[in-house]
């Protein structure tokens, strides 16, 4: 079982043991719900890097010579399929 990235195993199906520990799965997860991550969020990571990609950025950096790369244009092209 996974439930709100705590994992943990669930046999024997049914028991009332099973039962016990489901439930103190979700109370930690409703004490926890509402907390920030403490470590950064990998969206946050990946939103920042994409900032600095623009179609804008990528047309003058053809217009003073230098070559697109690939990279390049993934990034500016998830960031309007985001």
């Amino acid at each position: 079982m996974c439930f709100a990235g705590m994992r943990g195993n669930l046999e024997p199906y049914g028991s009332h043991q099973i039962h016990r520990k489901y439930q103190e799965h979700l109370q930690i997860w409703f004490q926890n719900r509402n907390q920030q991550p403490s470590k950064p969020n990998a969206d946050d990571e990946l939103s920042e890097k994409l900032s600095q990609f623009t179609t804008n950025s990528l047309r003058e950096k053809r217009l003073a010579g230098s070559p697109i790369t690939i990279n390049e244009l993934v990034m500016v092209r998830r960031r309007f399929t985001k």
